[in-house]
């Protein structure tokens, strides 16, 4: 028997509420939008292989850590601390006198207006002290007007202090029908914590 599965529903419903599903699925053949599969026992394997990445070439993939130069025209508020770092030396630090933290900024992304796209994010976070309320943003503007928005509280990932937490979140993105649109992912530091993080990546497939 075979399994049809949306990869959007896959990303933003199937496996964040089961991400044992992986284990389960083994693929056949996957066209960017659906996938086709057979029931495995305990395959291991990522999300970004049962969605056919792994074969794929991204449209965008962009990383800082902290240690070396950085694209400083999608990069924005980088503040680098040597107190802590999950690799090397270094890492970036949202200061609590600060509103926002690390942003990652791209304009006039073609690639958004000829098929829902996957934007993967993935981290290293640290605090020393609890977090108040402090968020992870997405978003996705067209025509300056505001058409996709996700948040995620870091304060919910974050259990322990003085401890690197690797979080990554796969979301779908919308088709948008305009070139001249904005995606921004960055950091709101709602009631003004300090927050460490590493290995900031920002992939799109």
């Amino acid at each position: 028997d075979y399994i049809v599965i949306q990869n959007q529903s896959l990303v933003s419903t199937i496996y964040p509420n089961y991400p044992e599903i992986l284990s389960r699925l083994n693929k056949i053949a996957n066209n960017g939008r659906i996938g086709v599969y057979t029931l495995a026992k305990n395959k291991k394997q990522t999300l970004p292989e049962v969605l056919g990445f792994d074969e794929k070439k991204p449209i965008i993939e962009n990383i800082i850590t902290f240690e070396t130069d950085y694209d400083h025209k999608v990069w924005e508020h980088v503040v680098i601390s040597d107190k802590h770092a999950y690799e090397g030396k270094f890492s970036g630090i949202t200061k609590s006198d600060m509103e926002f933290g690390l942003t990652f900024r791209k304009q006039n992304v073609k690639e958004l207006t000829t098929n829902h796209r996957t934007l993967i994010i993935s981290a290293y976070f640290l605090v020393d002290k609890p977090l108040k309320h402090c968020e992870l943003v997405v978003s996705v503007e067209e025509e300056d007007k505001n058409i996709y928005y996700e948040v995620y509280n870091l304060q919910d990932l974050i259990k322990q202090t003085g401890k690197w937490y690797e979080k990554t979140i796969f979301l779908d993105l919308p088709k948008v029908k305009s070139h001249n649109n904005k995606i921004g992912v960055f950091i709101w530091n709602i009631k003004r914590s300090e927050l460490y993080y590493d290995n900031f990546k920002v992939t799109i497939y």
